[in-house]
């Protein structure tokens, strides 16, 4: 813990041992805005996530808020840890999801050697992709995204295999051929896509 944090970590103790919660929650806010990076996650991660399981049913609504979307993330980021250690970083083929339809597969990206990415997918098939030099940082990307939820592969495989998802690979492919001057198409990406 670093000094500067540690003043803050007793002045908000101090307020909320006192049911000070409207200081203490005025306090919180002024260390969130001033403490930054590393730091922060040390101050969320190590000091609030301790105190949250006390002071989340203070009466005091802000501060009730704030605590638990505190719990939330930070058991959030445990989830995500959980994940990348379980599959020792080998996130090849892992499909998380944000919603029945909407989905995340990871892989080597084909385009850069040595780099790896997710690409986006819905009820019509592949829409986006992101490119990043390791998993690590394509699995932060997607889980901010709010891809959490890990998928067996048959729900991608059941997924894939309907007629709206043929149907939109077959405009995305079309779109792709003209914008590389292969081909013209009556689909603009703006009126086609989500």
């Amino acid at each position: 813990m670093r000094k500067s944090n540690e003043i803050y970590y007793g002045e908000i103790a101090s307020r909320l041992d006192s049911n000070e919660y409207e200081d203490a929650y005025n306090k919180i806010t002024e260390a969130r805005e001033i403490i930054d990076g590393e730091q922060l996650k040390e101050f969320d991660n190590d000091f609030i996530y301790c105190l949250a399981g006390f002071y989340s049913d203070t009466g005091h609504k802000k501060l009730d808020e704030l605590m638990k979307k505190s719990i939330e993330r930070i058991n959030l980021d445990e989830d995500k840890s959980m994940l990348y250690e379980g599959l020792n970083g080998k996130l090849t083929g892992l499909i998380l999801s944000k919603s029945p339809t909407k989905g995340a597969l990871f892989l080597p990206d084909v385009s850069e050697p040595g780099r790896v990415r997710y690409s986006e997918f819905d009820a019509k098939g592949f829409y986006t992709h992101s490119t990043f030099d390791d998993y690590k940082d394509a699995l932060d990307s997607a889980w901010s995204n709010g891809f959490r939820d890990k998928e067996d592969p048959s729900w991608f495989d059941s997924l894939s295999r309907t007629q709206e998802w043929v149907d939109g690979m077959k405009q995305t492919n079309e779109i792709m051929r003209a914008n590389e001057g292969r081909g013209s198409t009556p689909y603009s990406p703006r009126n086609v896509r989500r």
